[in-house]
């Protein structure tokens, strides 16, 4: 199966300070990367290598066969990129529905706002409600509906689960393994191990803005060592 997603010997800086040093790794169609490792060491500036978020970066970023890398920033997210970040962007002065109706709908395969109160009601709910009186679980939400919206092809998930509840957790892993059985692909950065282990096909371990190890879900136990060494925990 041909990749969707290939990255090839990625280098990126912010300003002067060489964060990536010749990062590779791919995502194939319907399947879940996770990328793991410490704090600082490349993972979010990984995704933000992909959406043309750095000072600069060097190497090869293909999406679906597209060249990325000399896409301005503005247009990324029309090649089919969803990114959610960690700080999740959501505008606290408009209402949940103003803020699902700000992106544009790019992708053929894009949300109606139908599809999405139906598998986000609480969304519903909170229509008139301003993002910024939003728990961090309903933030959450809203992030991924809205994006959801653009019609992507590969997800960007930068943290999903930091801060929340673990009854939330658990209700965000539901609605991403939903998405997953109907054929979504994701990229995602997270420190919830059990978290990602539930979630991944394969896992990538990043350690000094390189790739220090690679392996398949039934392989999480066996590499449970070199992941303490390289993760620290």
């Amino acid at each position: 199966m041909s990749d969707l997603l290939e990255i090839r010997d990625l280098h990126g800086w912010y300003d002067e300070s060489h964060v990536l040093h010749g990062l590779s790794l791919s995502v194939r169609p319907g399947e879940t990367v996770a990328l793991i490792g410490r704090n600082g060491a490349g993972k979010t500036t990984t995704l933000r290598a992909i959406m043309n978020l750095l000072s600069r970066r060097e190497g090869m970023i293909r999406l679906d066969g597209a060249d990325l890398m000399n896409v301005p920033r503005h247009r990324v997210a029309y090649h089919g990129l969803g990114y959610i970040p960690e700080e999740r962007g959501i505008f606290h002065s408009l209402s949940v529905t103003e803020n699902l109706r700000l992106l544009p709908q790019i992708g053929t395969d894009g949300m109606t706002e139908a599809d999405i109160y139906r598998f986000f009601p609480n969304l519903k709910e909170r229509g008139r409600a301003g993002g910024g009186t939003l728990s961090g679980g309903e933030q959450q939400m809203l992030a991924l509906a809205r994006v959801l919206r653009t019609g992507p092809k590969l997800l960007l998930l930068d943290e999903p689960t930091e801060g929340l509840a673990p009854v939330i957790v658990q209700s965000i892993a539901d609605m991403l393994r939903k998405l997953k059985e109907q054929g979504m692909t994701m990229l995602l950065v997270e420190q919830n191990f059990h978290f990602a282990k539930s979630l991944a096909d394969r896992f990538f371990l990043i350690e000094n803005g390189r790739i220090a190890g690679s392996f398949a879900r039934d392989e999480f136990d066996a590499h449970a060592s070199q992941i303490t060494e390289v993760v620290g925990v």
